[in-house]
C-alpha cells in the first residue's frame, strides 16, 4: 500500500505567475532608477526641525547633537551617509548612501531624517502638508458643510 503524496505541485500557471511578478518588478525598479533625477542638497533634520543643508557636489562631514549623542553625516562623491550614530541598532550607519531625489535615511530612535532634495526645492515634503490636527477639518470645509446643510433643510 502506497501512501498518499503530499509535496507542493508545481504548475505552469504558478511558473507564468512567478515570472509575471518578476518582470513586473524588474520594470518597476529600471523606471525607478532611469527617471529618478540626482539630488543636489542633503537636508537634516532632527525631531522634525532642520539643523543642516549640505550640498551634494562638496565633501564635507558634520557632527549633529541629539539627546542620544552625536551623529556624524558625511557627504562623499555626491552621496550623504550616516557614519557614526549613537543608536542601539545602528540602522542608519549600515544603510547604503543615498544620491536620488526622494531617497531617505532615517535613524528612528534618535529622531534623525537625511532627505536627498534637488536644488529647487525650499521645502521638504513633510512641510508641504497641512498642520491641521487630526479628525479636525479646516475651517473652509466647515463652513462649505454649514452652507450645504443650511440649503437642504
Amino acid at each position: 500500500m502506497e501512501g498518499k503524496r503530499t509535496g507542493f505541485r508545481v504548475r505552469w500557471g504558478d511558473v507564468l505567475l512567478l515570472c509575471g511578478i518578476l518582470l513586473l518588478a524588474i520594470g518597476l525598479w529600471l523606471a525607478l532608477c532611469l527617471f529618478s533625477s540626482p539630488g543636489a542638497v542633503a537636508v537634516v533634520t532632527l525631531d522634525g526641525e532642520e539643523v543642516a543643508r549640505l550640498p551634494l557636489d562638496t565633501d564635507c562631514q558634520t557632527d549633529i547633537q541629539s539627546s542620544y549623542g552625536t551623529h556624524r553625516v558625511v557627504v562623499q562623491d555626491g552621496t550623504v551617509a550616516v557614519t557614526e550614530a549613537p543608536c542601539p541598532d545602528l540602522i542608519c550607519v549600515h544603510h547604503a548612501p543615498v544620491s536620488r531625489v526622494g531617497e531617505t535615511i532615517i535613524c528612528l530612535p534618535c529622531k534623525l531624517v537625511v532627505t536627498v532634495m534637488d536644488g529647487n526645492s525650499v521645502r521638504l515634503p513633510s512641510e508641504g502638508r497641512s498642520q491641521q490636527p487630526v479628525g479636525q477639518a479646516p475651517d473652509r470645509w466647515v463652513g462649505q458643510w454649514k452652507e450645504k446643510r443650511e440649503v437642504s433643510l
